[in-house]
């Protein structure tokens, strides 16, 4: 359910507010609470910093499910974030 991620979505917003991208939003990098009060980002192996970290070699060759905009050596922007996030939730 889309409430459900009002938490992710909050704690994305906060990210994006000191300049941090997660980069890498997908099912198994969320977590949802019993409840629409809980839910987190995890594995933040793919944050740094917006529009300086870049999407590692073999990205999406390894993790490819149709979904994932990056592309390996590309930066990361926050916008990237948002796409993954909205691909997950719809």
């Amino acid at each position: 359910e889309p409430k459900s991620f009002l938490p992710i979505i909050e704690q994305l917003v906060k990210l994006h507010k000191i300049g941090f991208v997660h980069g890498d939003i997908c099912g198994v990098n969320t977590v949802l609470g019993e409840d629409s009060s809980q839910g987190y980002l995890i594995d933040f192996d793919f944050g740094g910093e917006a529009g300086k970290r870049v999407y590692p070699k073999g990205y999406r060759t390894s993790l490819n499910d149709g979904r994932r905009i990056g592309k390996e050596g590309v930066h990361i922007h926050k916008w990237h974030d948002w796409y993954a996030l909205g691909q997950l939730i719809f």
